[in-house]
């Protein structure tokens, strides 16, 4: 019976910091993955679908730094969509409207829903087969986004301990594959204002936790080739 795992998608390594492979014409390259956001912005879901199109749809990140004036077709896309809701924020169908941009080369699955189990599965099922999932949940302050590199798994259990995230509103990552946990079994105390049904805990690698739960989830993937 095999212990405590951590899984993470295909293609990602955490050497000094978290980084996805891209096949150029002189060979294979690594890149960072993490980007960060805004206090004054609601461009948690964006950022999310960008890191998902970094790694999947193998989008070089200096074409993502410069999404607002970029000349590539998909990212100008994407941003004539985001910027509408860039200080709004998102839910899944705007999530979805995101992924279309990449169209037909990357399509997503959505899921809206609180069971810890349920989003746990498809999670697990999405990082094993290389996807790309995002997960949506919030406190009792605020709604956020956060891409899941990995899961924490324990023996033979199908459903995962944790969710292993990157979140963009988190401090950088080094030598690690995520700055931010959200554990699916353990349940919020009166140290983190937990009140139902905000009762599962967000914690970041600097140590800062919140009671939340979850509201929903997209899945990108990959689709027909460019």
């Amino acid at each position: 019976m095999k212990g405590l795992q951590h899984i993470f998608i295909a293609g990602l390594s955490a050497n000094t910091s978290i980084q996805y492979a891209i096949q150029t014409s002189k060979g294979m390259r690594h890149e960072d993955l993490y980007l960060t956001q805004s206090m004054l912005d609601s461009s948690c879901g964006l950022i999310c679908v960008l890191q998902a199109a970094m790694l999947l749809y193998q989008l070089p990140r200096a074409r993502v730094e410069v999404l607002t004036t970029t000349k590539h077709q998909a990212l100008r896309r994407l941003w004539k969509v985001a910027r509408e809701t860039y200080f709004e924020g998102t839910t899944e169908p705007e999530i979805e409207a995101y992924v279309d941009a990449f169209s037909p080369t990357l399509t997503c699955t959505t899921v809206t829903s609180h069971s810890a189990k349920r989003i746990g599965l498809l999670v697990a099922k999405a990082v094993r087969s290389g996807q790309a999932p995002m997960v949506r949940f919030e406190s009792m302050q605020w709604c956020h986004w956060a891409f899941v590199t990995g899961i924490e798994t324990f023996g033979r259990e199908s459903v995962p301990r944790a969710f292993l995230m990157l979140d963009p509103s988190a401090a950088q990552p080094r030598g690690s594959f995520y700055n931010a946990s959200f554990e699916l079994q353990a349940k919020a105390g009166l140290s983190k204002r937990a009140r139902t049904p905000h009762n599962l805990v967000l914690t970041y690698s600097t140590g800062e936790a919140w009671a939340v739960r979850l509201n929903g989830l997209v899945v990108i993937k990959r689709g027909q080739s460019p």
